[in-house]
């Protein structure tokens, strides 16, 4: 048993190191913080509709936060690839997602100028994007895209968007190649987007 003495010299000696240590700690340098969270030079403008939103609605059901969410996704993988691909030269457009019953989403992207995607890049990004879950519409095909600048974008296409959103390129040559003017959307999607 140790006596009262013993025990207050081992809580001294403790309290010594303890101390000691304290200063020692305040001496060091404090670690490194954590390295910045990279922020994504994929940057989204705004939500872009095809359809009307009440068409939307019908074929997706609900209110339309299915159809944001969805989005929410998109976008969020999108940041991700773009985060990590090499930089190129900015650019501006719409990534755009189809779904329709029976079929995986498919992925197109929309530019208003020259200046796009490198091609490895847009590749990656169509078969990434394609692969986060979709809604399942009914009745019909669904269209909805998100206006985007990579690398901090391009200013004539971001003028130019604001006229109105591009379509893609596949798109714009089954419309020419009908000569059907006011060609249905879901007509022809189905011919630029065949099952």
């Amino acid at each position: 048993m140790k006596t009262s003495r013993q025990r207050f010299q081992l809580a001294t000696s403790s309290a010594l190191v303890l101390g000691s240590m304290l200063a020692l700690s305040a001496m060091a340098p404090a670690p490194a913080p954590p390295p910045p969270v990279p922020s994504s030079p994929f940057v989204v403008h705004q939500a872009v509709l095809f359809q009307s939103d009440a068409l939307l609605k019908e074929r997706l059901g609900g209110d339309g936060l299915i159809a944001t969410f969805y989005l929410k996704q998109i976008e969020t993988e999108a940041k991700k690839i773009a985060s990590v691909a090499p930089r190129g030269e900015g650019c501006s457009g719409v990534l755009i997602a189809t779904v329709r019953p029976g079929s995986p989403a498919k992925i197109w992207f929309a530019f208003p100028s020259t200046k796009r995607l490198p091609l490895p890049l847009r590749l990656e990004l169509e078969k990434k994007l394609a692969l986060v879950p979709a809604p399942i519409p009914t009745g019909g095909p669904v269209a909805m895209g998100l206006a985007f600048s990579l690398w901090g974008g391009d200013k004539e296409s971001q003028e130019m968007m604001r006229q109105g959103p591009p379509v893609p390129d596949a798109w714009r040559l089954v419309m020419a190649r009908s000569r059907k003017p006011g060609m249905p959307f879901d007509e022809m999607l189905s011919l630029a987007w065949p099952q």
